[in-house]
């Protein structure tokens, strides 16, 4: 199971979402870090790999802070999931409109992969997850 962090429009991301479906990837989508923390918990032993934006809304845990008021607020799940010993070897795809040299150095720094979301096409995530050895269901 994928866990896909956005809280972009659905209809956006529905082509990339189609590709990996048809590939047999089971997608569960959480539109907020809050809805994250809830999903992680009741199916951790169950995903496999979380595709995650980086600007989007806080919720109720994340600081706004700490987030730049949403700016970075992948970045912040992702820093607390790698400190998080139940949650640290999950593989994460940052899939993001942002072009921030500070994400791109954390995730080169923390082998984490990212893809811009304009400069990408369906079949190059689902290559992405393949490279990684990412099981389909």
């Amino acid at each position: 199971m994928i866990l896909w962090v956005d809280d972009e429009s659905p209809m956006i991301l529905k082509p990339f979402i189609e590709e990996l479906e048809d590939e047999n990837y089971q997608i569960v989508m959480a539109r907020s870090p809050d809805e994250m923390w809830r999903i992680l918990s009741s199916c951790i032993n169950q995903i496999n790999c979380i595709i995650m934006d980086i600007m989007m809304p806080t919720g109720n845990s994340v600081d706004p802070n700490k987030s730049r008021m949403g700016l970075t607020t992948g970045l912040v799940l992702m820093q607390e999931l790698r400190q998080h010993e139940l949650y640290m070897s999950i593989p994460i795809i940052i899939f993001t409109i942002v072009n921030e040299s500070e994400v791109f150095e954390w995730a080169e720094n923390n082998s984490i992969s990212i893809l811009k979301k304009q400069d990408t096409l369906p079949n190059e995530l689902l290559q992405q997850l393949l490279d990684m050895g990412v099981p389909a269901q």
